[in-house]
């Protein structure tokens, strides 16, 4: 199952340009709607409830601000990229307003950016739960039951309630309602404020048409501008070109039934929307200052005519109240911008309407955004984020990141959060980078490490070429080998599709695969050769294979010293035995030099792990000599009879055959181990000697500790040998190549093994002739 972290990825990875940045964007956010709940049964079945709601609740705002993103880049960089003529906008006719505001709107950049936000404030509000529909014919139907049967009884039973059912009742009569009209009402007024709030301002009249509240739907029908409907005279139908406008909360609608018309239209043509509308717009504001509808109503009643106090009272969320902002501010730079244009003098509005006027960036910092600072992380890192994107404010929103993932790195543990936060701030990054923004490249590399470090621990190894690719070059190799686990052998398939990717994200292949394995023999107490896979994987992946065997052998090559030095012979011959001929001879065709080192040094270790195979061949021969049977040699003759005198002669016989069989394969072996060893003495100018230039100084030393240990056993074992050989011309051969200057055998070894061996030579040679022999001096 694929989670987010591989839909991400995914998504930016087949981006076939640039400028398919916000197509991937789009991308991401349906990832993010359709994941939540295959994200969720990937976790832990022990995972706290706390940290699921919070996992939902990152996936519902990372939504929100990709989408923020989404709108506002895209719009901000078309407008950048293109040259925009300023438009005089006509005098406006009082009778056809709408046209008007789409101009202002479409010509002023900063109305339009505030028209986008709103856009987005409302969509997310809108995708909370549609309230319940409360469809009545009259709005107050329990008052209603009541009154008419105190009417019919002729008594006053509800003294308390009002006895008339105009609207204006409560408030002239200083009376309430039933207590059941009253909850309905509460209902009522949250559904209305509910669509006012997600920009749905007709749907919020039909509501209330729909739930009995006539009078309340014609007080907020006051609220639309005034537009010319051409009339269809065939069939006196209203018709338009275009009756859908891309303008809604209060500007424009599709509906037409509802909209009141004026009936003094000039012939041809009907006005749609309210003619009186800036007199229902001054009423409505006194209204709302008055504070004396209830908290919701007032609030609907505030955002249609541009009341800002009242739409902050109801504000639960920062959101809320950065709509209440610009829900007011829209309103105050069409309403003045009309009233400009306007031939004819409008009702003057209150001088508190004028007063609420500032500016976008004015208008976010005068929001309280306590809550968001106060609550988690998460909720802290997206707020900020939406502010500095609404802003504009790039510097803003990369301190405010850099900040953020100080915090999430200072965490003491990792969780699926922290998880998530890295995901969304690394891809954050990333799409400022693409559409070129700018963006902090140390933070870039940061916030990279840390993801790579994330996708790692949820065992998506193969994913992280891509991020890698995005870091500055000098961490690359070092932050991928850091990532490979000592402890956890990777599989051949799953390094060979690491491998791919990093090539197809034009990372260093071979320098990558070099120093994974670097890491791995000096982590690794029991290297594992198939570990080398991780350079010879490399093979079709670099211009020049050749390269790659060149450092397939090298690293061989050290892991066998080191192996030598631990005497552990057989690790060593799995190393040596993959350097065949042709592999040397690939090197070989990259540099001749390579023939007097590399190659050399390999041949070198070839011989000794030869001579220590015939060693055990001739240890294990030694102890298959074979046994005779158990018969009683102390018993008479006698108490044999004839067959048994037959078969134990046979068994005699057969057994010094047998003897004289092992005693050949004895000597044979024998022989070839003391050719193997003196193989590795007498190799060409000295086995191991000039392997590796002094420059370089660690590789120097580490072939010279090789020398140090295995030449002073080599000669021992074969000193054995000879002795056990009883050959005096092959000792003679032994003593004169220890004595060769230019093989420099005899420099590695102390004064005490010197005076040693030719102790036992000495001895040898005593025994072996009847006069003393010479010792050369």
């Amino acid at each position: 199952m694929n989670s987010v972290h591989d839909k991400f990825v995914m998504s930016v990875q087949c981006m076939e340009s640039r400028y398919k940045v916000f197509d991937v964007m789009a991308e991401w956010i349906e990832h993010l709607k359709n994941s939540t709940n295959a994200e969720l049964t990937q976790l832990d079945l022990d995972t706290p409830m706390d940290v699921l709601r919070e996992v939902q609740e990152i996936f519902k705002t990372e939504q929100e601000t990709w989408s923020l993103l989404l709108l506002l880049y895209y719009f901000r960089l078309a407008e950048r990229s293109e040259d925009v003529m300023t438009v005089d906008t006509p005098a406006v006719d009082p009778s056809d307003e709408l046209p008007a505001v789409k101009r202002i709107i479409e010509n002023d950049r900063s109305v339009k950016e505030v028209t986008h936000i709103l856009e987005w404030l409302e969509s997310n509000a809108a995708k909370q739960q549609e309230p319940d529909l409360l469809e009545k014919f009259v709005s107050w139907e329990q008052t209603l039951e009541t009154l008419k049967r105190d009417n019919k009884l002729g008594v006053n039973l509800a003294k308390p309630m009002i006895t008339t059912m105009d609207p204006d009742a409560c408030h002239r009569e200083g009376k309430e309602i039933h207590p059941f009209d009253t909850e309905d009402e509460m209902k009522v007024l949250k559904a209305l404020f509910f669509y006012v709030r997600s920009g749905q301002c007709e749907k919020a009249v039909e509501y209330l048409y729909e739930s009995g509240h006539m009078a309340r739907a014609a007080m907020f029908n006051g609220v639309w501008y005034t537009e010319k409907i051409p009339l269809n005279l065939e069939g006196n139908n209203f018709h338009s070109e275009d009756m859908e406008s891309d303008i809604d909360g209060g500007i424009a609608n599709d509906t037409l039934t509802q909209r009141p018309l004026d009936p003094n239209a000039e012939q041809g043509f009907a006005i749609l929307g309210n003619t009186e509308r800036d007199m229902w717009k001054n009423i409505a504001f006194t209204i709302c200052e008055e504070n004396e509808l209830p908290n919701y109503e007032r609030a609907a009643l505030g955002a249609m005519c541009g009341h800002r106090k009242s739409m902050l009272d109801v504000a639960v969320c920062w959101e809320d109240k950065l709509w209440a902002y610009l829900k007011t501010l829209l309103d105050l730079r069409i309403e003045s911008e009309l009233r400009r244009l306007k031939s004819e003098s409008p009702i003057p509005l209150p001088d508190e309407y004028w007063n609420q006027d500032c500016s976008l960036t004015e208008c976010l910092d005068q929001i309280q955004l306590k809550d968001a600072e106060n609550g988690k992380l998460y909720k802290k890192i997206f707020v900020s984020v939406q502010k500095y994107v609404i802003t504009d404010n790039i510097d803003g929103l990369l301190n405010s990141l850099r900040e953020a993932v100080t915090q999430i790195l200072e965490q003491a543990e990792y969780s699926v959060v922290t998880g998530h936060l890295l995901r969304f701030v690394t891809h954050l990054l990333l799409a400022l980078g693409i559409v070129g923004l700018p963006f902090q490249e140390d933070l870039m590399n940061i916030c990279t490490e840390a993801y790579i470090k994330v996708l790692v621990r949820e065992d998506k190894l193969i994913f992280t070429p891509f991020y890698v690719d995005k870091l500055s070059s000098d961490r690359q190799i070092r932050i991928i080998a850091e990532q490979i686990r000592p402890e956890e052998q990777s599989k051949r398939d799953a390094i060979k599709y690491f491998m791919q990717a990093s090539h197809v994200n034009n990372l260093d292949v071979l320098n990558i695969a070099i120093a994974i394995v670097t890491k791995l023999r000096d982590e690794q107490e029991d290297f594992d050769v198939e570990s080398l896979f991780w350079i010879t994987s490399c093979y079709q992946l670099v211009p020049d294979s050749r390269d790659v065997m060149l450092a397939f052998i090298r690293n061989s090559l050290i892991i066998t010293r080191k192996y030598l030095i631990l005497r552990n012979i057989s690790k060593c011959n799995q190393l040596i035995r993959q350097i065949d001929d042709g592999c040397m001879s690939e090197v070989v065709s990259i540099s001749e030099d390579y023939e007097d080192t590399i190659v050399r040094e390999c041949l070198c270790y070839k011989a000794y792990l030869e001579a220590e195979d015939a060693f055990l061949l001739w240890e294990r021969s030694i102890r298959q000599k074979p046994k005779a049977e158990a018969y009683d040699m102390e018993a008479s003759f006698q108490e044999f009879s004839v067959a048994d005198r037959t078969l134990r002669e046979k068994k005699r016989s057969d057994l010094k055959i047998s003897e004289e069989k092992w005693q050949k394969a004895v000597n044979h072996h024998l022989k070839n181990c003391i050719d193997k060893f003196f193989t590795v003495l007498k190799f060409p100018n000295g086995w191991l000697v000039d392997c590796v230039t002094p420059t370089n100084e660690d590789e120097f030393n580490s072939v010279k500790a090789v020398r140090r240990i295995i030449l002073p056993k080599v000669v021992f074992v074969l000193l054995k040998l000879i002795t056990n050989q009883k050959s005096l011309k092959t000792m003679r051969k032994f003593v004169y190549t220890l004595c060769e200057d230019h093989r420099e055998i005899l420099k590695e070894f102390t004064t005490a093994e010197i005076i040693s061996i030719f102790k036992t030579v000495e001895e040898f040679i005593r025994q072996s002739s009847k006069s003393l022999a010479q010792l050369p001096k």
